[in-house]
């Protein structure tokens, strides 16, 4: 097994084909695993760390068995591209290939990382659950490492039914009424799903929510900067992303849900909601969107929330949880301990902020 790695953004660029002709060959080929995704992001937020991508192939370079997506920050810390704005993250491998085979690529991988002495630690956030490749990585490395439970995601799966809240047959009657009761409020606003095809990305809206969700306080003021705007402009731009849209009666723009759409696998991602201060808007906005996927699907298809668990999505969806995990490893037993006492402190602080969720919001609303 040999390896590649690619280190500027050129080399980057001129590895487009290679990407994609490995992306088709994946049976779950997300958007956080394309090639525009990565790039985009690299190129867009990501220039001061040091590009890392590693390719494992056997014979050409040209037609990679696996690619691992990475890079080096600052501190000499691996990292997945994209990993704070990407809901699941992972390597791109060939399905098909042996088990032997994948042991073998995921020790090309450890090579390739044991070349680059700047390597001080390794952290891999958003790994699913189902992830089989981690466990074979962990293999791989001495004690000096911790997998953890560090998030979950959730979504539901639906079968496209005459009335939308058929759909939703795995809840009982009570809660179905409580969907038709929110969907009821803000019915009459006008819906249409944007995409590149029918209309161009439309940023002004786009900005006046958010302007409006930072004066409000629904969001801080580094929400949705200008850096992360050019960037959903481009995947827009792409056809890899669409954005649902409420608007009133005046045409004023009142919620946007930006949605990935994996019609191969017939998925439907809530990536990102904007929204004005209007009451049930977020969960309303859900609802129509889901209706439209529904009327536009001849079979089942799953919604995904994402990453993040948030009580209204679960109290009102009950969707299935999948619990998420970061993997972290150290050269040094230093930085290893004090990762574990970092870790162990802001487990400490969340455990503490669950258990008094209600008290501490009271307080700050004050």
């Amino acid at each position: 097994m040999n390896f590649s790695t690619i280190d500027t953004c050129q080399d980057f660029l001129s590895f487009q084909k290679n990407w994609e002709w490995l992306y088709k060959k994946l049976p779950n080929n997300k958007l956080f695993n394309s090639f525009m995704w990565n790039y985009s992001w690299y190129r867009s937020a990501y220039r001061r760390c040091q590009l890392f991508l590693v390719v494992a192939y056997e014979k050409k370079v040209e037609n990679p068995l696996a690619i691992f997506p990475a890079m080096i920050d600052k501190k000499g810390c691996l990292r997945f591209i994209a990993d704070t704005h990407s809901d699941y993250s992972t390597f791109l491998i060939d399905d098909s290939i042996s088990n032997s085979k994948l042991y073998d690529v995921m020790k090309t991988f450890k090579k390739a990382i044991d070349s680059k002495p700047q390597i001080k630690e390794i952290e891999l956030k958003n790994i699913a659950q189902k992830d089989r490749y981690i466990a074979i990585f962990e293999n791989l490395f001495d004690y000096k490492q911790i997998t953890y439970k560090s998030n979950a995601s959730s979504y539901i799966v639906l079968e496209p039914k005459k009335s939308l809240f058929d759909s939703f047959d795995y809840l009982n009657s009570k809660q179905r009424s409580e969907l038709k009761r929110i969907y009821k409020k803000n019915a009459h606003l006008k819906r249409n799903m944007l995409c590149r095809s029918s209309e161009k990305f439309p940023l002004g809206d786009i900005k006046s929510i958010i302007e409006e969700m930072i004066n409000t306080g629904i969001r801080n003021e580094e929400f949705m900067n200008s850096g992360l705007l050019k960037i959903i402009e481009s995947l827009y731009n792409e056809n890899l992303i669409q954005i649902f849209c409420l608007k009133d009666n005046n045409e004023k723009v009142i919620a946007m849900n930006f949605i990935v759409h994996d019609s191969a696998n017939a998925n439907f991602l809530f990536w990102i909601d904007i929204y004005r201060n209007v009451p049930f808007i977020n969960l309303s906005s859900y609802l129509y969107a889901i209706e439209w996927f529904s009327t536009h699907m001849e079979s089942s298809f799953s919604v995904d929330f994402g990453r993040g668990l948030y009580d209204y999505k679960i109290k009102n969806f009950l969707p299935n949880i999948e619990n998420q995990f970061t993997f972290y490893y150290s050269k040094g037993s230093y930085e290893y301990i004090r990762y574990l006492l970092k870790l162990s402190l802001l487990l400490s602080v969340k455990n503490f902020y669950k258990r008094n969720k209600k008290v501490i919001n009271r307080i700050l609303k004050r």
